[in-house]
């Protein structure tokens, strides 16, 4: 193998973990409290990230735009979104899409931040 195709796996593993390492410290934070399993919740992980994403950027959340988003049917999103609503993470409001609950509400940015440093750092 030549010296590029080793520095482009390197680079490729790196990414790899860091973005398994960041979901497994998601999952720590706000799933395994709850007794929920990091392997069978990747995709609900994935689901919240979007709704998570929807949120920050002030765009109702709802599970057809975040179907759309990830290509997921509209069917499992929302029941995942149920799911959300069930662990307490999220709740309804009153036009029928999605709000965090108070708890999410009070996201601990230096805390993410810290995230991003430690697994880009790897990169640097």
């Amino acid at each position: 193998m030549q010296r590029e195709e080793m520095e482009l796996l390197t680079v490729r593993a790196t990414l790899w973990r860091m973005e398994i390492e960041l979901l497994r410290e998601i999952h720590r934070y706000r799933f395994a409290k709850r007794g929920r399993r990091f392997g069978s919740d990747v995709e609900l992980m994935i689901v919240y990230g979007a709704a998570m994403l929807s949120y920050g950027f002030g765009t109702p959340v709802r599970a057809l735009p975040i179907s759309r988003y990830l290509e997921m049917p509209r069917e499992t999103v929302r029941r995942h979104m149920g799911r959300l609503v069930a662990l307490g993470l999220f709740e309804r409001a009153q036009d029928q899409s999605f709000v965090p609950t108070k708890e999410l509400r009070k996201v601990e940015i230096e805390r993410a931040l810290r995230l991003l440093r430690h697994g880009t750092a790897g990169l640097l």
